[in-house]
């Protein structure tokens, strides 16, 4: 095999390297459920989806 075969190139070229973040550790399950239940408030009324028209899935039940 030559240079630049599948073999010489690493397993993972094509995938995307993500930037490390910083790892959130809970003290307690309250706040970890805290966590969530805002998460799971932010991502219902808040944060828009393609799939839906552009719309929150809240917004889109409402219509």
């Amino acid at each position: 095999m030559g240079a630049g075969d599948s073999a010489d190139r690493p397993a993972m070229e094509n995938m995307v390297k993500r930037p490390d973040s910083p790892q959130v550790r809970f003290t307690s399950a309250a706040g970890l459920e805290q966590t969530l239940k805002d998460y799971l408030l932010a991502y219902n009324h808040f944060i828009l989806q393609r799939a839906i028209g552009h719309r929150s899935p809240i917004d889109a039940l409402k219509s």
